[in-house]
């Protein structure tokens, strides 16, 4: 049995014209999956060589079964894992959420190429080294770094820890959490009693009474004012001026010369025409909001653009969508020291450029129905 099961699989690494790729790869994964006959170590290897190269042209449903049997099996290759992790989120979910063969490694590369709900599942793994949760922290999402304060297999740095304290400021559902890591040192308790609520105010007077007076910790003070002006600065400072560069891609875009806007924003950004396009046209506005912040453009630059990217005149029924709101909000949780740290990641790999080309905006008709420029 053995023997005609080996046969088989060698079989299936030659090229065959009669063999549908799908149906192989539907019969190779059951072989896989079958733990009343299992393979053997010789049978497996062959068997995971035929799946990672038929595994571009698998279907939907047989990659989604792999990752869900694959995830917390340890005799899996690790290349093999590797695309399940950065396949749909749909699929990478369980093998990035519970594979332990992924390494830190693995997992940064996940976290700064794939989309935000893969940095979501890796947020939950149930070991986050300080290495992964420093890049998790640094991007800024306020949702995956709940995510970290609550997982208590996160490990965090000093600094990552500061800096989650000082983003605590403007996010209460932080507080609690918080408060109650084991990373958690009286001198910044001290320093949240400053906006936390009543009840967590007497928590900390409980616990950290002795550094309520104390001279609070010179590093995440000077780093907590800096955010509070920075968050000053952004809601009342009036439109800037243009950043340098910047003004021939919203001449375009007010002219509707999409070719002009792709042209500009490749001499903006130092990207090829296909990842131009992914921000340009199959971008829910992530990607937009980081070249505008590490360009240096303020918000209003940025709702102009993401509107005119994605809307037609009148406005206003996009700015009062939820698109809009998921837009303006990437845009806010981006400083522009993170923002650079994404766009240079992307100039080294430009396919890493996030977008979706299923997903078109108002741009992409534009820019179709000009025949002429086009």
């Amino acid at each position: 049995m053995t023997r005609s099961r080996t046969a088989l699989l060698l079989s299936f690494l030659e090229p065959a014209d009669h063999l549908d790729e799908a149906e192989l790869a539907c019969v190779v994964s059951d072989m896989c999956i079958n733990d009343g006959d299992p393979l053997t170590h010789n049978e497996a290897i062959i068997a995971y060589d035929i799946l990672e190269r038929l595994y571009p042209g698998a279907e939907h449903a047989i990659r989604r079964r792999l990752a869900e049997q694959f995830a917390v099996r340890d005799d899996i290759p690790h290349s093999l894992l590797v695309l399940l992790a950065n396949d749909q989120i749909e699929i990478a979910r369980p093998v990035i959420m519970l594979s332990p063969r992924l390494n830190d490694d693995d997992l940064i590369k996940i976290i700064v190429e794939r989309t935000h709900e893969h940095r979501l599942a890796v947020s939950v793994r149930e070991d986050v080294s300080s290495k992964v949760c420093d890049v998790l922290v640094y991007l800024g999402d306020e949702d995956v770094i709940l995510n970290l304060v609550r997982n208590q297999g996160t490990r965090f740095s000093d600094h990552a820890f500061k800096r989650v304290v000082t983003i605590s400021r403007t996010t209460a559902p932080l507080h609690q959490p918080l408060l109650l890591r084991p990373e958690m040192r009286a001198e910044m308790a001290a320093l949240m009693y400053q906006w936390v609520g009543q009840a967590l105010k007497q928590f900390i007077a409980q616990n950290y009474g002795e550094a309520l007076s104390a001279r609070l910790d010179a590093e995440i003070s000077q780093a907590s004012h800096s955010a509070l002006h920075e968050e000053s600065v952004r809601q009342t400072h009036a439109p800037s001026s243009i950043p340098s560069g910047f003004g021939g891609l919203m001449v375009a875009l007010r002219n509707g010369d999409m070719k002009a806007a792709e042209t500009e924003m490749q001499h903006l950004t130092r990207l090829p025409v296909a990842a131009v396009h992914r921000i340009l046209y199959h971008d829910n506005g992530e990607a937009l909001a980081v070249v505008c912040r590490a360009v240096g453009a303020d918000r209003c630059l940025f709702s102009e653009v993401v509107t005119r990217l994605q809307a037609r005149p009148p406005y206003s029924t996009f700015i009062s969508s939820k698109e809009y709101a998921v837009a303006m909000a990437a845009f806010k949780r981006l400083s522009q020291r993170q923002a650079e740290f994404v766009l240079s990641h992307w100039r080294e790999k430009p396919t890493s450029v996030w977008g979706n080309p299923g997903h078109v905006n108002e741009a992409w008709n534009l820019r179709h129905k000009d025949g002429e420029r086009f």
